[in-house]
């Protein structure tokens, strides 16, 4: 059977019903080259000799000679076979020591191999015991030849470690001489892809193994560079909607709908978006900046500039609190009958009145949750699609949006800042506006970890703040992914507070409320009727009540650091200073606390993405994984940020001296026969 890197795991098999193929391909294993994308987690160098050399807990391959044999009954199985305790001594063949050999609850078929053999291969963990050389458990190797390295891989979707190197060591030994790379070849580096993954895969030198890691990393970063090139380039190939647009002008003319001045990156950011819609290629721009720097006014620009153009807008949110919001920031600027709301709790009746309107032109600028992205809704001349907090949608929803537009100018915004190693990778494609200002009035907020030495001071604090007329803000920790424990976490803190502050008015908000009863807790909220708010992290955008002084956060280790950064966001946004409290509701550990200690002493939101980066990690980039580790990923941007600028810069070299498309398409792989 002829096979190549591409071929599937089961050719390697007789039986293409393998379960183990079945469980690999369910965790995307599905290629000879994503095979080889396992890495053994360690490699270690195996003994040969039992001599001076062989140490306590190393892995040893022997040939011995049985010297005596003892064999005691063990238990019963299940199926009530009988099961035997042996112990051996043997003696190296080599070195003439002797070492004994333990075998417990042995199944018949092992007994009789070993007590009746007068020569073994045995295969093991070297021990100790009352100063007796010992392997406890060996494995048996008939006329094996010795490996030079104990391969240690991990256990898959419950594939055992075993069953992997079994399944790796059947690809044939040729066929790792032609691994495919992405790398031209006019870039030179230490090792190639074939010599690193063979390292990798056989060999125990740590030095070794350190340079063959990094080739690795480099193959997968320049790949992703390549992926992202490409994706730059399809968009240059498509053709857009040109508006005659002076991005000067426009940005004065909103200006003077505002009664306050837009900061100076407020304005680069909107004549930067204007500019960019003045072209035929379709604008891809992300908008990023911290909390409250003024980034959905910016938008509101972009909106204000093409409206005056009878061009469409839709501006998509995570969460019906932030449309709502957002919709009532607008109608302060726009007019209300060009301005619509689309949410899950629009009533059937008023949604298709607003739909019809916006097929017939007669809404220009509409603002909504994952309503937008229905089949029902459809634009008459959509020009622009503002995506807010991007992240909280998954990929194929945002293309939902934009393939509703006559052109794809898109508009991603988010207040979680994105480190420059990530922008790079995920956003390489993607032209970038960043708000470092904030707008004036904006108070610094205090930060601090309550722990139980400190928490009364906490409680009396709150009283005082509310006594002066100011609101809070409490967000109970998510556990897990239950809505009902949410709930159930949100009732305990609530009964917790009514307890110790009789006197307040206090409501809680959480998902099983009818959409009509969260806008009346909101609206009381944002009327003051309500001193204190309890919640889960739905308050974490989109809530805007200047009067709310204080966030307290309980188990915040079950936060990201963003995510705390940017619930610190929701207050002081007004003239009084704001206070942010981490509860702890258990004893932290020292990282947890270490996790903290990084919000309570900076305010930087992107040297807090930075250190969130590293402990979350970035996810798949190019497809639609967005969190969490990956299997077949061993880069990681923040640590290995020297190899990320080499590949960007060797990137531009190699794609000036050549076409794109021949500089990423991979060499001809050569075919071996199995």
């Amino acid at each position: 059977m002829k096979v190549n890197w591409q071929s599937k795991i089961e050719t390697l098999y007789k039986s293409k019903s393998s379960k183990i193929c079945h469980k690999l391909q369910a965790a995307n294993i599905n290629t000879l080259l994503e095979l080889i994308s396992i890495l053994p987690r360690r490699v270690s160098k195996i003994q040969s000799r039992l001599d001076s050399e062989a140490s306590i807990d190393q892995y040893i391959h022997l040939s011995v000679k049985v010297i005596s044999a003892i064999n005691s009954p063990g238990k019963l199985n299940r199926k009530k076979i009988p099961l035997s305790n042996i112990t051996l001594n043997a003696q190296d063949l080599e070195t003439k020591k002797i070492i004994q050999l333990k075998w417990f609850n042995a199944y018949p078929s092992l007994t009789s191999t070993v007590t009746k053999a007068d020569y073994l291969q045995i295969f093991g963990k070297i021990s100790q015991f009352n100063g007796q050389l010992q392997i406890i458990n060996p494995e048996i190797k008939l006329n094996s030849t010795p490996e030079k390295n104990l391969r240690e891989y991990p256990t898959l979707n419950s594939v055992p470690k075993t069953k992997i190197k079994n399944l790796i060591d059947k690809i044939p030994k040729d066929l790792w001489k032609s691994i495919p790379s992405v790398v031209p070849e006019s870039i030179k580096l230490d090792i190639e892809l074939q010599e690193a993954y063979q390292v990798i895969h056989h060999e125990s030198n740590f030095e070794l193994r350190q340079l063959a890691i990094k080739r690795l990393i480099y193959e997968e970063l320049y790949n992703e560079q390549i992926q992202i090139d490409a994706r730059r380039n399809n968009r240059l190939t498509i053709k857009t909607e040109k508006f005659t647009i002076d991005p000067k002008l426009s940005v004065n003319q909103f200006q003077q709908e505002l009664p306050f001045n837009l900061t100076k990156c407020q304005v680069n950011a909107l004549e930067s978006i204007l500019t960019d819609l003045t072209t035929e290629v379709p604008m891809m721009r992300l908008l990023q900046g911290d909390v409250g720097c003024g980034k959905t006014l910016v938008a509101f620009g972009a909106a204000y500039t093409l409206m005056k153009q009878d061009a469409q807008v839709a501006l998509m949110c995570p969460t019906e609190v932030l449309a709502q919001q957002h919709f009532k920031s607008a109608l302060t600027i726009f007019d209300s009958s060009r301005v619509g709301l689309l949410t899950s709790s629009t009533k059937r009746k008023e949604k298709l009145e607003i739909q019809q309107a916006i097929k017939d032109g007669k809404i220009l600028f509409v603002i909504g949750t994952h309503s937008l992205i229905q089949e029902s809704l459809s634009f008459k001349s959509l020009s622009l699609s503002i995506i807010d907090e991007q992240h909280k949608f998954g990929v194929n929803q945002r293309i939902s949006l934009t393939k509703k537009a006559n052109s794809s100018n898109t508009l991603l915004m988010t207040a979680t800042p994105i480190p420059r190693s990530l922008c790079l990778t995920q956003f390489g494609d993607l032209d970038i506006s960043i708000i470092k200002e904030k707008p004036q009035g904006r108070k610094k907020v205090s930060s601090r970890i309550i722990g139980s030495d400190n928490f009364q001071n906490f409680l009396n604090f709150i009283n005082t703040r509310v006594d002066m007329g100011e609101q809070v803000y409490v967000v109970a920790p998510a556990i897990e992914e239950s809505e009902i424990l949410d709930i159930q976490n949100v009732q305990k803190i609530t009964a917790f507070f009514k307890k110790n502050f009789p006197r307040m008015n206090i409501q809680a908000l959480h998902g099983k409320l009818s959409p009509q009863e969260k806008e009346q807790i909101l609206n009381n909220f944002y009327h003051q009727e309500t001193n204190v708010l309890i919640s889960t992290s739905v308050i974490e955008v989109g809530i805007d009540n200047h009067n709310a002084t204080v966030m307290c956060i309980f188990g915040p280790e079950r936060f990201g650091l963003s995510s705390l950064h940017q619930l610190r966001g929701r207050v002081g946004r007004g003239g009084k200073p704001g206070f942010f409290f981490m509860v702890e509701d258990k004893k932290l550990t020292g990282q947890s606390i270490k996790r903290l200690q990084v919000i309570e002493n900076c305010m930087d939101g992107f040297k807090i993405a930075e250190e969130d980066l590293k402990l979350r990690g970035e996810g798949n980039l190019i497809g639609t994984e967005q969190s969490g580790a990956n299997l077949k990923k061993l880069s990681d941007i923040s640590a290995h940020k020297d190899i990320l600028e080499k590949v960007i810069s060797d990137f531009k070299t190699a794609s000036k001296q050549s076409n794109l498309f021949n500089h990423a398409k991979i060499k001809e792989e050569v075919i071996y026969t199995i």
